[in-house]
C-alpha cells in the first residue's frame, strides 16, 4: 500500500493541519457502471467509495467500456453519479457482490446500472 500525505497551509504559511492515508493498490476491485435502460456503458461516472470506520476515501471514473477500479472494506459504502443519471449508494458487501456469471467475467463488484434522469429544460 502507498502512504500519501498532505499539509493544510493557512495564513502566512503556518501548518494547520496534516493527514496521512493508505491508498489501496491498483486494481484492488473492479466493477461496471451501465444504463438501466439501455444496458450501456456509462463513461464518466464519478465512482467514490467511502469506508466509515477508517474515513478511507478512493474516488475513480468509469471508461468507455464503463469500467472502473477502486477500493473497498468491510461496510464501505460506494457512489455512484454521473450527469443525466440518478445518483446511487450501495454498502459492500450487501449490495456489491457480484454474481458468479460476473465473478467468471472477472468482476469483483456486481454490475451497477443507473437510472437514466430527465434533465431540466433551458
Amino acid at each position: 500500500m502507498t502512504m500519501r500525505s498532505v499539509a493544510a497551509v493557512v495564513g502566512l504559511g503556518l501548518v494547520a493541519a496534516t493527514a496521512t492515508w493508505s491508498i489501496p493498490p491498483m486494481g484492488g476491485v473492479r466493477g461496471e457502471v451501465r444504463d438501466a435502460s439501455t444496458g450501456k456503458a456509462i463513461r464518466g461516472v464519478m465512482v467514490h467509495s467511502f469506508h466509515d470506520a477508517t474515513g478511507q476515501e478512493v474516488e475513480s471514473v468509469s471508461d468507455s467500456s464503463g469500467s472502473y477500479g477502486t477500493g473497498v472494506g468491510n461496510g464501505a459504502i460506494v457512489v455512484y453519479c454521473a450527469y443525466g443519471y440518478r445518483a446511487v449508494a450501495l454498502r459492500w458487501p450487501e449490495e456489491l457482490s457480484p454474481s458468479d456469471a460476473e465473478t467468471k467475467r472477472g468482476l469483483t463488484l456486481r454490475v451497477v446500472a443507473l437510472e437514466p434522469r430527465p434533465l431540466p429544460k433551458r
